[in-house]
């Protein structure tokens, strides 16, 4: 069984958010939620992750599930591969693949160049 939350909408404060929905899903005893969160700069540093679980009389202790690290300044959107990434021809198309910590729309702007050193000087240089 899986159940969402509505997609709309932003709930959080000043250290997180969560975005879109929530999802939850089941299997044999277990129940297990999805959350997209989103974290501010200022609340920045290693986390500890805790959790607990209750029924309708008593909880569980908090135990430790994990840590987290959070920027503490943007985190720049990445490249991640070009397709081929080797070969030789006159003529190819290749697929270059950019990633944004928050998805695709953090990317406003690719840059590639093709050159026997790392110089943008007498290269093929592209801005996307």
């Amino acid at each position: 069984m899986t159940q969402g939350m509505p997609s709309s909408g932003v709930a959080g404060n000043s250290q997180c958010s969560v975005l879109g929905g929530a999802y939850t899903s089941v299997s044999g005893n277990s129940l297990s939620v999805t959350l997209r969160l989103t974290f501010s700069a200022s609340f920045g540093g290693t986390k500890s992750i805790y959790l607990m679980a209750c029924d309708t009389t008593a909880c569980s202790n908090w135990v430790v599930g994990g840590a987290w690290g959070i920027p503490t300044s943007p985190v720049p959107p990445l490249p991640v591969s070009v397709s081929p990434n080797s070969g030789s021809d006159n003529t190819k198309t290749f697929y270059f693949d950019f990633s944004g910590v928050n998805g695709y729309t953090d990317v406003n702007q690719m840059y590639m160049f093709f050159n026997s050193a790392f110089s943008g000087s007498n290269a093929c240089y592209l801005s996307y």
